[in-house]
């Protein structure tokens, strides 16, 4: 499939894996694990759904709609520094990790809409 070759798409699992380790190990809530996880899955699978789409202007809708999810990611991770449930060096690095995928996702948004202001 495409979207195995993107080297976002790569990321964006890596990420999402972490995302979904500390919904399932950290948060003691029940409502915010499934917030965590679900906002986790949802960058790669937007991110997979939109290369499958033929239009540049499709593309960058569904890579956009996954790098909101990226920021509600980051958004968890100063959450669960401030009730405690991790430390400030894993937010960091997750944060870092949130930024990293936002960057490449606002990079292929950009390309995509560029294309299509061309077609």
């Amino acid at each position: 499939m495409q979207h195995e070759k993107l080297e976002v798409y790569k990321e964006a699992r890596s990420l999402a894996r972490k995302m979904m380790e500390l919904g399932e190990k950290k948060y003691p809530s029940f409502e915010f694990n499934n917030q965590i996880l679900a906002a986790a899955l949802s960058i790669p699978l937007n991110i997979a759904e939109g290369s499958g789409r033929t239009s540049p202007k499709e593309r960058a809708h569904f890579y956009s709609i996954a790098r909101g999810s990226t920021a509600e990611c980051a958004s968890f991770c100063d959450m669960a520094l401030d009730i405690k449930v991790i430390n400030e060096g894993l937010s960091t690095d997750l944060k870092v990790h949130c930024e990293t995928v936002s960057k490449m996702l606002y990079g292929a948004i950009r390309a995509n809409r560029a294309a299509a202001l061309r077609s």
